[in-house]
């Protein structure tokens, strides 16, 4: 479980940075933006543990799941936090779907990048 908080932590830093680029930098736009992953984060994770649970007898990359799994959960993501930040900023219909559609790019890319840099971090704290 400790994972998980870890994880969800690393995501909201890296959607952040990705938000602030576009120029999401006041703390109401910021709370948006923590507020939409603390929504869709948990439902990513419960949807890929449900829909594809973990089968040891076939590693990926990635982790648990398959490449065609990942990008189809990350594809319902980003159309859930285009949504959800379409609600909440009320403006920029392609403008917002950019910014999900990049800062999902970013939390999944960057992950392999930052694992390692964050590894000793992550069994030091936990």
């Amino acid at each position: 479980m400790e994972s998980y908080f870890f994880f969800l932590v690393l995501t909201v830093a890296v959607e952040i940075g990705v938000a602030a680029v576009f120029g999401y930098r006041n703390r109401v736009s910021q709370a948006a933006i923590v507020l939409v992953n603390l929504t869709t984060y948990p439902l990513l994770t419960l949807s890929s543990w449900l829909a594809f649970p973990p089968d040891p007898a076939w590693p990926t990359a990635l982790g648990l799941l398959g490449v065609w799994e990942t990008a189809f959960l990350e594809m319902l993501t980003v159309l859930l936090e285009w949504f959800l930040l379409l609600f909440v900023f009320r403006q920029g219909l392609m403008r917002l779907f950019v910014l999900s559609l990049c800062m999902n790019a970013a939390s999944l890319m960057g992950a392999p990048v930052l694992m390692p840099l964050c590894g000793r971090l992550y069994y030091w704290l936990c």
